[in-house]
């Protein structure tokens, strides 16, 4: 309704067409605001049902959250293990390769003292055998000394069948034995 439908009368506009205007316009005031508060209502049920959404997504997302940094420290705590495991490994392969090495050249040590002793051994036996050589050819000229001398007293025996050492060829015993 506008003021111009609102009926005049000698003093001025009508009671009951002013009742009736102000009603009207109180039916259309509370026609908008029960739309408003419906749609108020259902705005405030969407915002409250995305609250309730938005909610369980950060609950969710400080689960996962917690999750992300129990798993965040069993990787650290991991990490740190196995750091401390290979420098654990890096000690024992550096202390067991210094026995070994060490082992080793006690070995080696005790090896070459070993092979120093038969070298000397060696030296010693040469030394005896030469000397029982000389001795044994120093018996030899003599029994050969003898031989010349017996022969010469005995007729008839010829001294050219026995040999009297390694050039004459009489043994393979001399070919083989050198005085060195």
């Amino acid at each position: 309704m506008r003021m111009d439908e609102l009926k005049r009368g000698f003093w001025g506009y009508k009671r009951d067409s002013v009742y009736h205007y102000i009603v009207s316009v109180e039916e259309k005031a509370s026609a908008r605001l029960a739309e408003k508060d419906a749609r108020l209502e259902k705005t405030e049920e969407e915002a409250k049902r995305r609250v309730s959404e938005l909610e369980a997504v950060i609950a969710s997302l400080r689960e996962e959250n917690a999750s992300l940094r129990e798993n965040q420290a069993t990787v650290f705590s991991t990490m740190l293990e196995a750091q401390k495991y290979a420098e654990q490994l890096r000690t024992d392969s550096e202390r067991q390769r210094q026995q070994t090495q060490e082992r080793l050249a006690a070995a080696v040590q005790q090896k070459s003292g070993q092979l120093d002793r038969y070298q000397e051994q060696i030296h010693q036996l040469r030394v005896i055998i030469r000397e029982l050589l000389e001795d044994f050819n120093g018996r030899l000229e003599e029994t050969e000394h003898v031989l010349v001398r017996l022969t010469d007293q005995v007729p008839g025996v010829e001294l050219d069948t026995v040999p009297s050492g390694p050039d004459e060829g009489g043994s393979e015993l001399w070919k083989r034995i050198s005085f060195t």
